[in-house]
């Protein structure tokens, strides 16, 4: 296995199947990765914001709270270039040639030989919402286990570290991804900044999850091609 590397590669999927499930037709759709680069520009400046805005504004009008996500702002994450030459590697995931999620990585976290996952999220349109319904599931857990192989194929044996947005999302995702396979995550934590430059100001308070070389993959063996 190389060394980790600043410049992340972004390894194609074989010998793995990342994918999604249809709500519409019942089956499973493959995912593709690819960098979110001015390639992209357009479905996250247009489409994607133009989504999160139509939530926000529904919000707005019905009085009810905006969701984190609607406040998430990957047109402009993903092309901050002091970030990018720092280190940051957004991608965007697609099914059927649609956006459905998008993260960003960092090499190192935490101090320690590990893949940084900074953002990982569903696209707006793959979000429940009193505006319209999600077209797929399992979105999140096929971008986990990217994750994990892009840390393997990166040099950093298949460990992901990642802060957890807030409780909830600790509880209904990374628990749940635990749960599925014990022991994926060491210990959890606070006080570990990331390799990130707003770390130190930012993910203090909280929880860190890193997760364990040998659990990682055998998550990441579920998705593995017959």
């Amino acid at each position: 296995m190389s060394s980790p590397d600043v410049n992340l590669k972004l390894p194609d999927p074989a010998p793995y199947s990342f994918v999604a499930v249809s709500e519409a037709r019942r089956c499973t759709v493959p995912l593709s990765f690819v960098p979110a680069d001015d390639s992209v520009w357009d479905w996250l400046s247009g489409v994607w914001k133009d989504l999160c805005n139509a939530v926000r504004r529904a919000c707005e009008l019905t009085k009810q709270p905006v969701p984190k996500w609607g406040n998430w702002q990957p047109w402009q994450w993903c092309y901050e270039k002091a970030l990018l030459q720092a280190g940051r590697t957004p991608v965007l995931v697609l099914a059927e040639s649609c956006p459905v999620g998008f993260m960003t990585l960092w090499p190192g976290a935490g101090g320690s030989a590990a893949l940084y996952l900074e953002h990982i999220g569903n696209a707006p349109g793959d979000i429940t919402t009193p505006l319209w319904n999600r077209r797929y599931h399992k979105v999140g857990w096929s971008l986990m286990a990217y994750a994990i192989h892009v840390s393997r194929e990166n040099g950093f044996g298949g460990r992901v570290g990642l802060h957890a947005a807030d409780d909830t999302i600790l509880n209904k995702v990374y628990r749940e991804y635990a749960r599925a396979v014990p022991g994926l995550f060491k210990a959890e934590a606070k006080g570990i900044p990331g390799p990130t430059p707003y770390g130190p100001q930012k993910n203090l308070n909280l929880t860190y999850l890193e997760t364990v070389e040998a659990q990682a993959e055998q998550f990441l063996k579920g998705f593995r091609n017959a």
